[in-house]
């Protein structure tokens, strides 16, 4: 009597350590779902942070949007909306900064470039000489005092020829960049209707040979 009472308390230790081992492997598969489910929801909430509820009622204002910086998939553009980074692969805004968030520099008489690094924006003030940088990661204001010329990323600029044959390809109804970014054998340049609104402007993939829009994406679509 006394050995089958140690074999059931024996028993019921190993079957104790048993249940303890399944919890907490419960325990450590919830807390990874829990983590994983943050990451994905903190990721979607900064995605949707990005405020275009003026973009519907935004007037593109006396110039035309043009292409800061561009690669195999994002380009770097400014117009009045600020500064904004879209992905054109997979037609999505990543990121916007308006004028008033780098500060009153961008008030004043000022040019922009891109950096050849797609990650800074060179603000130019005409009106003192005098050049600033501005991190799109970090959001940090600084004055520039190397040559923008060496690191500025080029943007071709359309010639007066290219001009006149794009309007006669497209028809004169339509309000075109003055830059545009090369890719492989096409271009890409914005477009936007000539009524001056900003949530018309897209993203046109070109064949120059061809006088054909290969694609044309809706940038606030």
């Amino acid at each position: 009597m006394f050995v089958t009472k140690i074999y059931a308390v024996c028993f019921d230790m190993d079957k104790g350590r048993y249940y303890m081992m399944l919890k907490r492997k419960a325990l450590v598969s919830v807390i990874a779902l829990i983590v994983s489910l943050t990451f994905i929801s903190c990721s979607a909430e900064k995605e949707s942070s990005i405020d275009l509820s003026d973009i519907q009622d935004l007037n593109i204002g006396a110039e035309m949007p043009e292409i800061l910086y561009g690669d195999d998939k994002k380009i770097i553009m400014q117009g009045t909306f600020g500064i904004l980074a879209y992905n054109y692969k997979e037609e999505k805004i990543t990121r916007r900064v308006r004028f008033e968030d780098i500060g009153e520099i961008t008030s004043r008489f000022c040019g922009y470039r891109g950096a050849k690094d797609g990650k800074r924006i060179f603000i130019m003030l005409f009106d003192e000489q005098k050049n600033y940088e501005y991190n799109l990661s970090s959001g940090k204001l600084n004055i520039f005092a190397g040559d923008i010329e060496d690191e500025a990323f080029i943007v071709p600029k359309f010639t007066d020829e290219e001009n006149k044959q794009l309007t006669q390809a497209i028809g004169d109804t339509y309000l075109t960049s003055l830059f545009y970014l090369k890719k492989d054998s096409s271009i890409l340049f914005l477009k936007a209707d000539s009524n001056w609104q900003m949530k018309t402007l897209q993203l046109i993939e070109y064949d120059m040979s061809s006088n054909k829009e290969l694609e044309v994406i809706d940038i606030f679509k």
